[in-house]
């Protein structure tokens, strides 16, 4: 560990939960290489970030720091957010199931406070949310009785049925028949070295054809997605030069359907060094292994990094860039680039 890291994570234990923002104006770095320091450290379970957002970033702390980071989310609580904490109070287990798509998006911001779990019923995850003085597992049963109440009992698996005895002696009889008798191979014509010859020929014929086939249409193909690509690289040249981003180097990764660009972003503290990743798959959204990875690659390098999609992101990518990766990386599909 470098002596900056040391003095951001003594920082953090010293004076408790903190924005990356927090730190930096107290100790006069840029707070994109604390975030990228913070980052680091909690993907080595060194420290833990809260899952609520004070402005664009969330607190950064040790578990001893726990309760200390609830009660500053609690001072800030506005009335929404107070009211959907006494609705769980007073029900001790509430679940998406019962409530607005953005009531879950508000409880979900306050599981720092509150306790959490997602059951899953026939193959569907459904989240639940309990009161912090109730025991997990009780709070399991609860959520479960309420779904039962709500949407009736889930299907029970179904049953393999049970031969009868009258059609396991039709089986027994079936497989006690004596086979077919092989078919027979038609007779070899009266000349088989021409018969012979003039088959290889059409069969050599036929593969030949075949490969030309398959090469031209896979030459098309990845001309089709190199064409794609250049069209929308076009495209986030502008964007860039549009918004004062200098990009000064650009490399083509091996998938062919990446480019890597460096470049330089203005902030409040200066021009700063960014990779912006530029993902073209066709039709294909960029999926949660294209994320985790140049994520993974953002912390190691500790460089900020945007990600820009021809078609968008997977559910799944963005669930996790939510989860784990947005002090870091931010996410641009080509909509954002109008």
């Amino acid at each position: 560990m470098g002596k900056l890291d040391e003095e951001i994570l003594l920082f953090v234990k010293r004076n408790g939960p903190s924005t990356p923002i927090d730190i930096a104006q107290k100790m006069g770095v840029n707070s994109i290489i604390i975030t990228a320091v913070l980052v680091d450290a909690m993907s080595q379970n060194k420290i833990l970030r809260s899952k609520r957002k004070i402005g664009s970033s969330k607190y950064y702390f040790y578990p001893e720091h726990l309760s200390t980071l609830q009660r500053k989310i609690a001072d800030g609580l506005n009335l929404k957010e107070k009211e959907l904490l006494q609705k769980l109070l007073k029900e001790n287990v509430v679940g998406e199931f019962e409530l607005k798509p953005e009531d879950s998006k508000v409880l979900s911001e306050l599981e720092d406070l509150i306790g959490a779990f997602v059951l899953d019923v026939n193959g569907t995850p459904v989240r639940c949310w309990y009161s912090p003085d109730m025991d997990e597992v009780k709070a399991r049963n609860l959520a479960f009785q309420k779904l039962q109440e709500q949407f009736g009992v889930p299907k029970a698996p179904v049953a393999v049925p049970q031969l009868r005895p009258q059609d396991q002696k039709i089986i027994e009889q079936l497989e006690a028949l004596p086979e077919k008798p092989a078919r027979e191979i038609p007779k070899v014509p009266a000349h088989p070295e021409k018969a012979k010859a003039k088959i290889e020929k059409l069969d050599r014929f036929d593969k030949s054809k075949a490969k030309k086939a398959k090469g031209k249409k896979a030459d098309q193909s990845v001309l089709a997605l190199d064409t794609e690509m250049e069209k929308f690289k076009e495209e986030v040249y502008e964007w860039l030069e549009k918004n004062n981003i200098d990009v000064e180097s650009e490399k083509k990764l091996k998938s062919d359907k990446e480019v890597e660009l460096t470049a330089k972003v203005p902030t409040p503290f200066g021009k700063q060094t960014y990779i912006v990743r530029v993902i073209s798959m066709g039709k294909k959204p960029a999926t949660l292994e294209n994320v985790s990875t140049i994520g993974t690659d953002a912390i190691s390098r500790r460089i900020p990094v945007i990600i820009i999609s021809a078609s968008g992101f997977a559910k799944n990518a963005k669930k996790y860039w939510e989860k784990e990766l947005q002090d870091l990386v931010f996410l641009m599909s080509k909509d954002d680039l109008d």
